[in-house]
């Protein structure tokens, strides 16, 4: 897909789960969020991404995701590319299946929906409160059925914005427990303002977003 003469998205069947950006420019006005970053997110592994408010961090994910386009150079992502906002989307009308259904039932095999929702109902730990209303649930509860819907789309590459931002102490750190055992095998590219979430995760890649280059911390 091409987004102007200079700049494309590659969405990648045959290509392993890693991603890459190269050259890649992204401007808002007169800011330019990204300089001509050439980084390559290697299959497998957690990447964690800081930087001070207002560096580009969400613009990076959402470069990733194809939500934005860059103005120059060259991104290539996986097919599947899971998203978890930092707002919470979920359907509160809902109950926690539910809303793990609605993603399994564009993803999965017909006659493996229902399976597929039980498995990631029980990789958060949400398998006893999922016919809950989603209304209901604690904030660490939601950010776990987030964590389902997720998961529920099968992804090769995930980013997570913010994803333990507003959580206390003790569910911030199962967050973190859950994200290094729910995705170790898949490539993740972290974006947080919380220095202690690497930590937390464990064997992750530390990066910085800083005026406008991509580099390990």
């Amino acid at each position: 897909m091409t987004a102007n003469a200079t700049s494309d998205v590659h969405r990648d069947r045959a290509a392993a789960s890693g991603a890459a950006l190269d050259a890649v420019t992204k401007r808002w006005g007169a800011v330019r969020v990204l300089d001509g970053v050439t980084f390559e997110f290697e299959a497998g592994v957690t990447y964690v991404v800081s930087g001070r408010s207002g560096a580009g961090k969400t613009t990076l994910l959402n470069l990733l995701a194809g939500y934005v386009r860059p103005d120059g150079g060259t991104i290539r992502v996986p097919e599947q590319v899971g998203y978890l906002f930092q707002d919470d989307i979920l359907f509160s009308g809902l109950t926690a299946r539910e809303n793990v259904l609605l993603r399994a039932g564009l993803h999965a095999p017909g006659g493996e929906v229902r399976s597929t929702v039980d498995h990631c109902l029980e990789a958060v730990g949400m398998t006893r409160r999922g016919d809950e209303r989603v209304a209901v649930l604690s904030g660490g509860e939601r950010q776990r059925v987030q964590l389902a819907t997720v998961l529920a789309g099968t992804p090769d590459l995930v980013l997570l914005d913010e994803p333990t931002a507003s959580l206390d102490p003790h569910t911030r750190r199962h967050v973190a427990t859950l994200l290094a055992e729910v995705f170790a095998h898949v490539t993740c590219v972290v974006v947080s303002h919380d220095e202690r979430l690497a930590d937390e995760i464990g064997d992750v890649e530390r990066l910085v977003l800083e005026d406008g280059e991509l580099t390990h911390a």
